[in-house]
């Protein structure tokens, strides 16, 4: 398997750190627009 030089195992790991970030946030975000919406 022949690997691009800026495409490694750190690269790899900080995409995954930062797609499981931006999940968590989005995840985050629904549940406080549910809550307010169901408080307003």
């Amino acid at each position: 398997m022949q690997q691009h030089r800026w495409f490694n195992a750190d690269t790899a790991y900080q995409l995954m750190v930062s797609a499981c970030w931006v999940a968590l946030w989005a995840w985050l975000n629904v549940h406080l627009l549910r809550s307010l919406s169901l408080f307003a």
